[in-house]
């Protein structure tokens, strides 16, 4: 009795679980559909922006032509609009509109007051919407015109706006001289009432996307956590935490890596870094100063190197660097010099840092495969000169320290 109860639990404990998952799967669905079909209509109505903009492109471009064939800043008042130019001008773009199924095509151009007002109007004459030559332009159109005289470029509407005319898209161009001189602004609007956004195709795709999103939407749950985590992982697996630095797997991954896929005319180097007195850190200012004193020779190093190649910690004190693609002089300057007054600054910053004091041996290696038969070879090499130079900063720190000695042990002047 007391196990069918148990059975009992364990199985209101997994359909509660159970619906849990099908509700995650189920909104999950959703929001992916819905997704879908935001992203489809974004895109065809990005497509139907771009189409009208070449539209407007091809529009202008004709208009240009037109105009330049007359004096067109020589129309000045309304007493121009009997003029021969004026005619031919009002009749071409009154053509134009027509067979570009635009609502409206105008010119406007900027007076020597700074008011903007119409000059050529492409509807017909007299017909309500038609605009003389001088007449104030509307409002509404100021911004976009005032842009174009601002920029010297065309000014696109972002989307299709609702208007008293119904859905419109507009579209400003500069109008330009034959010397390049910018003496107007050309207006077209496109009646979008009839455009529909999407066409069977279209929606038919987005449709079957949805349906296989929801078809699938377990599996693909189980390739992002994998796709994820995976990297995390492996990641984990080839980075010192403390520093942040490549480990020593990765390291030696590298080392293999650069012995055989790199060419023979690829200049490749092993640099070594050891950090000196570590033990006397931990000892006398505790782990965590010893910590810290780790940190900063990578951050160093790896502020100095990390352009040249990859930066690794490879030992308790000791880091190395692959450089790959720098010549031998160019890494010489890097390292003697460079990187030598990237540690004698910091030395110099000791006072705002929790360390007492701060100092490291390294050395180099190119890796020349006429030379080294292996990359381990440079390496050793490197790691020599490396401990030449840290036992060269012992003796120099020893005759320090006697020269302090004997200068105390002087007997004092009376």
């Amino acid at each position: 009795m007391k196990k069918n109860k148990c059975n009992g639990y364990q199985r209101k404990v997994f359909n509660r679980i159970q619906r849990s998952v099908i509700l995650v799967i189920v909104l999950t669905t959703i929001a992916t559909a819905f997704s879908v079909f935001v992203i489809e209509f974004v895109q065809g109505n990005d497509r139907l922006m771009k189409k009208y903009q070449e539209h407007t492109d091809t529009i202008a471009e004709f208009v240009q032509r037109v105009i330049s064939r007359v004096d067109f800043q020589a129309l000045q008042s309304p007493g121009d609009m009997e003029s021969e130019d004026y005619t031919y001008i009002q009749n071409q773009l009154d053509i134009i509109r027509q067979v570009s199924d635009l609502q409206f095509l105008y010119t406007v151009r900027k007076t020597g007051t700074g008011e903007f007002i119409y000059m050529i109007d492409g509807q017909q004459p007299g017909s309500a919407d038609f605009a003389n030559l001088g007449d104030a332009v509307h409002s509404v159109l100021l911004p976009p015109i005032e842009r174009v005289y601002e920029t010297g470029g065309a000014v696109h509407d972002r989307r299709i706006l609702q208007t008293e005319y119904g859905l419109v898209y507009s579209s400003y161009w500069p109008l330009r001289s034959a010397d390049g001189e910018l003496m107007g602004v050309i207006g077209m609007t496109f009646n979008a009432d009839s455009m529909n956004y999407f066409d069977g195709e279209e929606l038919l795709r987005g449709i079957m996307i949805a349906v296989l999103i929801a078809a699938t939407i377990s599996a693909i749950a189980v390739l992002v956590f994998r796709k994820v985590f995976e990297p995390f992982y492996r990641k984990l697996a080839y980075t010192d935490v403390l520093t942040g630095l490549d480990n020593r797997t990765a390291f030696e991954l590298e080392m293999k890596r650069l012995q055989w896929d790199t060419d023979s005319s690829t200049p490749v180097a092993v640099v070594v870094f050891d950090l000196n007195n570590l033990k006397h850190v931990n000892d006398h200012y505790g782990h965590a100063a010893g910590d810290e004193y780790i940190r900063t020779a990578a951050h160093i190093i790896s502020n100095r190197f990390h352009t040249a190649g990859g930066c690794y910690r490879i030992g308790g004190d000791e880091f190395s660097a692959l450089c790959v693609g720098v010549t031998e002089d160019t890494l010489r300057h890097l390292l003697y010099d460079k990187f030598n007054q990237d540690i004698q600054k910091f030395q110099q910053q000791l006072s705002n840092s929790k360390l007492p004091f701060f100092s490291m041996a390294y050395g180099m290696q190119m890796f020349d495969r006429q030379t080294h038969q292996h990359i381990h070879d440079a390496f050793e090499v490197a790691d020599n000169e490396m401990y030449a130079m840290k036992k060269q900063m012992k003796r120099e720190e020893n005759l320090c320290e006697s020269a302090i000695l004997m200068r105390d042990s002087k007997p004092q002047n009376p």
